[in-house]
C-alpha cells in the first residue's frame, strides 16, 4: 500500500508542478498590463475579444484609475468602479447618463457610414461618476456641448458649450428646430463647436433623445447618411430602453420634411437657414464622413 501511495505522489507531482498558470503580465514592445486592469481585460475576452494589447499601462491624475488601450477595444479599472472591457464595435456606457450614452456614428451591426470616435450622444452629465468623467477623458473628448444649458461638472481638459434648444409639442416637436430663429441659432452654435473642436465632442440635453436626437440626425444627414439608417438610430432612445416615454418617428419626419420644403434640405439649412459658412459646413463634413 505504501508503494502503491509513493508511486501516485511521484506521478502527480510532476503534473502539478508543471500545469500552466496564468501569466502574472502580458508584455511586449512598449506595452505591460498586469494586475486587476490584466484581470478585467481576460474576464472581457482577452485575446479572442479585445486582441492584443498595445500602448501602455496609465494612470489618470485626476482620478485613481487604469487605462488600457488595445487593438479591438479598451479597458478601464479602478478600485471604486470595478473594471470594463470593450470592443471598439460598442460604446462604453456611463453609470450617470441613464445608459443613453453612445457614439452618433452607431456601434455594432448598425454602425453607421462616418467616422467613430468624433461626436458622442449622452443624456445629461450632471450625474456621472467619476469613472464616467475619467472615460471622457480617455475617449479624446475636449468639448462638451450642452443642448440643456446644463450644469455640468467640471472635467479636466474638457470645455462646456452651452447651446440651449427647446422643443415644440405634439407631432411637430422637432419642427421648431427648422421654423424658429432662436432655435437655429442654438444649433448654429452648437454645430460651430464641434466643427472646431480640437478632439472629440459629448453633446446632450436631460435625456439625450428629442435635442440631441435632432442634433445628430442633423449631423448623420450632413454625413450623407440614409434617412432610414438614421431614423433606426434615432428610435434607440426611446424611453422604453432609457426611461419616459418613447421617441416618436413622426416627430423626426416632420421636421424633416419641414427642412426640405424651407431649405431644399441639410446644405440650404445649415447655410441660410442657420447662417454657417461654406467652410465650417465642409470642415464639420470632413469631420464626420
Amino acid at each position: 500500500m505504501r508503494k502503491l501511495a509513493a508511486w501516485l505522489c511521484a506521478a502527480l507531482i510532476p503534473a502539478l508542478t508543471f500545469a500552466p498558470a496564468q501569466a502574472a503580465e502580458i508584455s511586449g514592445d512598449g506595452y505591460v498590463m498586469k494586475g486587476a486592469i490584466l484581470s478585467t481585460y481576460l474576464a472581457g475576452g482577452g485575446e479572442a475579444v479585445l486582441g492584443l494589447p498595445i500602448g501602455v499601462e496609465a494612470k489618470s491624475s485626476t482620478y485613481s484609475a487604469y487605462y488600457q488601450r488595445t487593438e479591438q477595444g479598451r479597458v478601464w479599472w479602478s478600485s471604486a468602479d470595478g473594471g470594463k472591457a470593450v470592443p471598439d464595435t460598442k460604446t462604453v456606457r456611463l453609470k450617470g447618463a441613464r445608459k443613453n450614452f453612445r457614439d452618433v456614428a452607431g456601434e455594432d451591426a448598425d454602425a453607421l457610414p462616418m467616422r467613430r470616435g468624433v461626436v458622442y450622444r449622452s443624456a445629461d452629465l450632471d450625474t456621472t461618476s467619476a469613472m464616467d468623467r475619467y472615460i471622457l477623458q480617455t475617449l479624446g473628448v475636449t468639448t462638451d456641448v450642452m443642448l440643456n444649458g446644463g450644469s455640468d461638472p467640471s472635467i479636466a481638459g474638457i470645455t462646456k458649450v452651452s447651446a440651449k434648444m427647446t422643443a415644440g409639442s405634439g407631432d411637430g416637436r422637432y419642427e421648431p428646430f427648422v421654423t424658429s430663429s432662436t432655435q437655429r441659432a442654438a444649433i448654429k452654435k452648437a454645430l460651430t463647436a464641434i466643427a472646431n473642436s480640437k478632439g472629440a465632442v459629448v453633446i446632450h440635453c436631460a435625456a439625450g433623445k428629442d435635442r440631441t436626437g435632432w442634433l445628430s440626425a442633423v449631423m448623420q444627414m450632413l454625413a450623407g447618411v440614409p434617412l432610414d439608417q438614421i431614423t433606426r438610430e434615432y428610435l434607440k432612445s426611446g424611453w422604453k430602453t432609457y426611461g419616459a416615454q418613447d421617441v416618436r418617428e413622426v416627430w423626426l419626419h416632420r421636421a424633416v420634411v419641414k427642412m426640405y420644403d424651407r431649405y431644399d434640405g441639410i446644405e440650404g439649412y445649415l447655410l441660410d437657414g442657420m447662417g454657417l459658412s461654406q467652410a465650417t459646413v465642409d470642415k464639420l463634413a470632413a469631420k464626420l464622413a
